[in-house]
């Protein structure tokens, strides 16, 4: 039933974005996601400048816990194939891939690299950042690589390393402050 359910949506989906340009857009942006290479390079990015460097910082942890967790613990644990591996009639835009698809590991390292930003940084580079990661978690079903859950689970794990990433940030600052205000006080 609930597989039925992730199907029937995935076909959906699948049926009414089909377009030439968007197979040959979405091919090459799914891509940019592969062993995260696109929130590797924005996070690099993000180090070179000095306002945004602790961001860049804490993207790069984010990701890198993301992927561990999705590519090492989750996927093995969970082992749920492909939609193409179950549905005759979904259309791949790209070739099979290895792993299985319960999360959803572009959505995970893409929420959670987007997600430190849009906490860290307000404005355009926060909402771009969001912005960029729903893109990439759509990539995934308009390729046929994912269901629906897969991408909405992978999405809401990212969102929740990068929130303890930036929480537990902001606590280890807060009591470096405060030592560092206690030490200037008894001196």
């Amino acid at each position: 039933m609930f597989l039925n359910w992730d199907g029937d949506l995935l076909h959906f989906i699948q049926k009414i974005t089909e377009h030439p340009l968007l197979d040959k857009f979405f091919t090459f942006y799914t891509s940019l996601g592969d062993k995260g290479y696109l929130w590797i390079v924005i996070g690099i990015l993000l180090l070179f400048f000095k306002k945004t460097r602790k961001t860049g910082f804490l993207l790069l942890i984010s990701l890198l816990i993301s992927h561990l967790l999705n590519t090492l613990v989750l996927k093995n644990l969970i082992d749920r194939p492909r939609p193409y591996e179950v549905l005759p009639d979904i259309r791949m835009v790209i070739g099979r891939v290895k792993e299985t698809s319960f999360p959803s590991g572009h959505s995970a390292t893409a929420f959670g690299s987007a997600f430190v930003v849009f906490l860290r940084e307000k404005g355009w580079l926060g909402w771009t950042a969001l912005a960029m990661a729903i893109l990439m978690a759509f990539s995934r079903l308009y390729v046929g690589v994912h269901y629906p859950t897969d991408v909405l689970a992978g999405s809401i794990i990212g969102i929740l390393i990068a929130s303890g990433v930036f929480f537990l940030d902001k606590y280890i600052s807060s009591k470096i402050n405060s030592q560092n205000k206690s030490t200037m006080s008894s001196e």
